[in-house]
């Protein structure tokens, strides 16, 4: 989910670091905020975990360890598809970023909650856009600072 990071495997270990979360997303951030990120570059890098056969066991840098990561990879992709379709959904009418992060992520008011919806968001945004689904209008999106 950001540059450098690597997951190792040792026989049927996978040390993921973030990679995997065993109950929450890592954080994304827009590959044109943050190179080498961006959520089509974590997907393809979950495919790429997915592939490897015979993983018994998944360890974290954060929170417990995993005995199925391909069912905790298929849960992650699942949460993102459900996000995607959901702005999909929402950007049926122009929004900002902002508004759809109040929207999409309520609970989250705090300035450093804020913050991770904010690029949550925007990570997603980046990607539908990528895929052809949607379009920023005027790139302000991009370029306009958002203070809180």
């Amino acid at each position: 989910h950001c540059a450098g990071m690597v997951c190792l495997r040792l026989d049927d270990v996978l040390f993921c670091a973030d990679h995997l979360l065993a109950t929450t997303n890592p954080r994304l951030t827009p590959s044109h905020l943050e190179p080498h990120n961006g959520l089509e570059l974590y997907l393809a890098s979950l495919d790429r975990v997915a592939a490897e056969a015979g993983i018994r066991l998944g360890l974290a840098g954060h929170e417990a360890p995993m005995a199925d990561i391909y069912a905790r990879i298929a849960a992650i992709r699942e949460s993102h598809m459900s996000r995607l379709a959901q702005l999909s959904e929402l950007c049926r009418q122009p929004r900002t970023i902002l508004e759809l992060a109040a929207q999409v992520y309520p609970e989250m008011r705090q300035p450093g909650q804020l913050l991770l919806a904010i690029q949550a968001i925007a990570a997603r945004v980046e990607y539908l856009e990528q895929q052809g689904v949607l379009s920023a209008t005027g790139m302000a999106w991009r370029t306009t600072p958002i203070l809180v």
